[in-house]
């Protein structure tokens, strides 16, 4: 079926952003936007200010990669806010876009990605670092090391002994 972009995608991906921002009511950063989209927080900046639209394959292509209805960037279409909370395919909002809903997730990438946000977003608003900071460090040190999630209870090894891992008691004050 053939589509055109939003007129409004500029205003449909500000939009998106204070959708995926959760219950906060928050707007997520444009650098996690980006990230969610595969592309440079420029790009998303040039989107929101108009300066330029994405093409119609890159809007496909993170459509679906979120689970998302294309809709919400063709011209005519609904709001992504309309399509989105109604149908509770926002690809997830808050700590679930994170990896669950205690927001733990074992993907390297998405870690990093939210300790520099929680950490940005924390020196933005001149508020002290807040201790997911740590948990987020413990998990990036797991996984460097090759061990999954440091967080979860470890998992036994043949002989039935847990091996070792990094526990808080190696991280004083976490």
């Amino acid at each position: 079926m053939a589509w055109t972009v939003a007129s409004d995608i500029a205003d449909r991906i500000k939009n998106l952003r204070e959708f995926l921002g959760g219950d906060t009511r928050k707007a997520i950063l444009q650098e996690t936007l980006a990230r969610r989209a595969g592309v440079r927080t420029s790009q998303v900046s040039q989107w929101e200010r108009g300066a330029q639209s994405p093409s119609k394959s890159r809007l496909e292509r993170w459509a679906e990669r979120e689970g998302w209805p294309v809709e919400i960037f063709q011209d005519g279409g609904p709001m992504p806010t309309e399509v989105l909370a109604a149908s509770g395919s926002g690809g997830a909002r808050g700590p679930e876009a994170r990896g669950g809903t205690d927001g733990a997730s074992n993907d390297a990438n998405e870690i990093l990605a939210r300790f520099y946000e929680v950490m940005a977003e924390a020196i933005r608003c001149g508020r002290p670092l807040p201790p997911e900071l740590a948990v987020l460090i413990q998990r990036m040190h797991g996984l460097a090391l090759g061990e999954g999630d440091p967080v979860a209870p470890p998992a036994k090894d043949e002989g039935g002994a847990a091996p070792s891992a990094a526990t808080e008691s190696e991280f004083p004050g976490w």
